[in-house]
């Protein structure tokens, strides 16, 4: 919510856990407000609490009291009983706020910028903080079309920077829908900590994906590029070093 920045706890750079007090707003005011409102809602269950024993008196009494009296009664407890809970739900409004003050980090993360200074002034709905969520990564790889019907769900996927790391995870999902841009598809695989102790692979690099859609056992492989297309079939085109020529 919007407030005065009383307090900072983290800065760029830090790292925090889930639930960590990032920031705090002044609450001094909400506070004094809460203190009236609960005192208001005691007052308030009282008359309740009063009206609705009167009401029972008054059906207690039968005939010796007439219908509009009893009616009257039973009205009013149902009005203050109504009053009361409206004001718990304002307790609970304030209460909301109150809890708003603290701005906390959502998950364990690193902080890369803080958009907010102590003393300023921040407002309701406005980036504090850029947090990165360093144990659950994912990689994005755009699959060309004619190659979506060989990848699927599990299937392997290494992964290799300009370092020469390497890792093998699993894709996870496969995005059903194209880029207008590029024509092709998204395979999206997820990973952490676990495949990837080292943090090698950071959000925001890039790295090169292989991803096997199909092995041939026994049998004899050559890349498609390889292959030329003739009147009589397909034919093997070798590229013969000098030695091979003579």
């Amino acid at each position: 919510r919007a407030g005065r920045v009383i307090q900072l706890d983290a800065d760029a750079g830090q790292e925090v856990r889930a639930g960590a007090v990032l920031a705090r707003v002044d609450s001094r005011l909400l506070a004094q407000q809460m203190l009236a409102a609960r005192a208001n809602l005691h007052s308030l269950r009282q008359d309740a609490e009063f009206a609705g024993k009167e009401s029972e008196r008054a059906q207690g009494l039968g005939a010796v009291l007439a219908q509009s009296e009893r009616d009257r009664w039973t009205a009013e407890a149902s009005i203050r009983t109504a009053t009361a809970d409206a004001a718990e739900a304002e307790v609970g409004r304030l209460n909301v706020l109150l809890e708003q003050g603290d701005l906390l980090a959502p998950f364990d993360g690193v902080v890369l910028a803080r958009m907010i200074t102590l003393g300023s002034c921040a407002a309701a709905g406005e980036p504090a903080f850029e947090l990165m969520d360093l144990v659950h990564r994912e990689v994005r790889i755009e699959v060309p079309s004619p190659l979506t019907g060989a990848v699927r769900p599990a299937a392997s996927v290494e992964l290799r920077d300009e370092a020469g790391n390497s890792i093998t995870i699993a894709v996870t999902v496969l995005l059903p829908a194209a880029d207008p841009g590029t024509r092709s598809f998204q395979a999206i695989a997820r990973f952490g900590d676990a495949e990837d102790p080292s943090r090698h692979f950071l959000p925001g690099s890039f790295a090169r994906a292989r991803i096997q859609a199909r092995s041939a056992k026994g049998a004899i492989v050559v890349p498609a590029d390889a292959l030329l297309d003739t009147p009589q079939g397909p034919v093997l085109v070798l590229a013969a070093g000098a030695d091979d020529a003579q």
